[in-house]
């Protein structure tokens, strides 16, 4: 009985952890669709090529997921999230110095990769399923399946 009220206790201290977590990566997923544009826009992209950068970002994630959600279960979920977190901020960074296409690139297929790693760390989507199955249960998940307004 005293096992359980220390991990209630312990999921309790995660609670806020967790949201700000959350609350993070929610705001920079939609700063990227309302930011987007106008800034790909601003380093002289042609409104064609955006819309080739997203589809390079769907189409990074669309063939990594299924392979990456196989290799979370092989290797285990810890370091992929961990590697998904290094992406993004890898992301962040060269977005803040891109001022050409290359770099822009680059970021965006790196994205592609964060949200194909998205699915490993995310515990809702896993639960129903064995452990050893958790990223391939996952790996055909869509983030933000609600466009942007």
């Amino acid at each position: 009985m005293e096992g359980l009220k220390e991990e209630r206790a312990v999921s309790r201290n995660r609670v806020p952890t967790l949201a700000t977590i959350g609350a993070l990566r929610g705001a920079f997923h939609n700063m990227r669709g309302i930011v987007w544009q106008p800034f790909v826009l601003s380093l002289g992209v042609p409104m064609k090529s955006l819309g080739g950068l997203e589809s390079t970002l769907d189409l990074t994630r669309i063939i990594a997921q299924p392979v990456l959600g196989g290799a979370s279960d092989a290797f285990g979920r810890k370091r992929f999230i961990i590697a998904r977190d290094i992406i993004a901020l890898t992301t962040g960074v060269l977005l803040v110095l891109t001022r050409s296409w290359h770099l822009l690139f680059v970021s965006v297929v790196l994205l592609g990769f964060e949200n194909a790693l998205y699915p490993s760390g995310a515990r809702s989507w896993q639960s129903p399923s064995s452990p050893r199955c958790w990223g391939t249960s996952t790996a055909y998940w869509v983030p933000d399946p609600w466009p942007q307004v």
